[in-house]
């Protein structure tokens, strides 16, 4: 096991297999009661807000081993699960730690970006205080990871509490940054990121199992791969080989706070993936 620093200034632990150690916060939803049981929709209103499990270690497991055809179709859009690890703490202490899929193994100079999904991150039991909008467009961005491909440097590392005091075209232009703005590339890799993110979207108009809160998508490409641009790429579709190029990973992270939906439509989460989708849209038609 090693530790690396990772985007947000802090460490993460991995392994040597390509997986990383996500520290569990046991019982993240307090108001969860494993005595109720959602047999029908008919006495619910879509407005309640009950949580499915209690923290984000039972939702995998909940996902890992169900049949249904929402959960399967979520399977692919997460991390892959390994399980759990006790890790020593600075306390001496055994702390539990989720194991998942390194989203940034074997590339060469990843470039990753945090992005908060929703209106509204507000979820049973949360502070009161803390009920307010997430923010107006439905999406944030919580931290980015930029290495310059011309100089083979890190050219950006924006934190956690960075973002924070980020007003919206602050927020707008870090993402334009981490898709290199109106460089050469920037064309291609718009549509690479549209074309992973609309997989989620798909699956997010489908489903009706859950709501989903406080929760991320992580982008993630190799700007080796932004070095030169293949001479078969077709402008238009930015396609090499019957692939998307540029590779970018994109997967939906961070499930301690989900909730039943009774049937409904997730509408805070698909509000803030429709606006981001629509935005880096925009600016890859700009750059046509």
């Amino acid at each position: 096991m090693c530790i690396t620093t990772s985007l947000y200034s802090t460490d993460v632990l991995k392994d040597k297999n390509g997986r990383i150690l996500k520290p569990l916060k046991l019982n993240a939803n307090p108001t969860f009661n494993p005595n109720v049981k959602i047999t029908s929709w008919e006495n619910h209103s879509e407005d309640e807000l009950l949580p499915l499990c209690r923290d984000e270690l039972e939702f995998y497991q909940h996902i890992a081993i169900s049949t249904k055809p929402d959960d399967v179709s979520l399977q692919n859009l997460m991390p892959s699960f390994y399980g759990t690890q006790a890790v020593q703490g600075p306390d001496g202490k055994d702390e539990l730690h989720l194991l998942l899929g390194d989203l940034t193994y074997g590339l060469q100079h990843p470039c990753v970006a945090d992005i908060k999904i929703g209106r509204t991150d507000f979820y049973p039991g949360k502070n009161s205080k803390k009920r307010g909008v997430l923010h107006e467009l439905g999406f944030r961005l919580t931290g980015m990871r930029i290495v310059q491909i011309d100089t083979d440097s890190l050219d950006i590392r924006s934190s956690k509490d960075d973002c924070k005091t980020w007003t919206t075209p602050q927020m707008l232009e870090g993402l334009d940054k981490f898709c290199h703005g109106t460089t050469r590339v920037s064309t291609y890799l718009r549509h690479s990121i549209i074309c992973q993110l609309q997989h989620i979207h798909h699956w997010a108009l489908s489903q009706r199992s859950y709501k989903i809160r406080g929760s991320s998508i992580l982008v993630v490409y190799d700007a080796e791969q932004l070095t030169s641009v293949p001479q078969d790429v077709v402008r238009d579709k930015s396609v090499v080989a019957g692939e998307v190029w540029p590779k970018v990973i994109v997967k939906m992270i961070d499930f301690a706070h989900v909730l039943h939906s009774f049937g409904c439509k997730d509408e805070n989460y698909i509000f803030g993936l429709e606006n981001l989708i629509k935005y880096i849209s925009n600016k890859e038609n700009e750059n046509l």
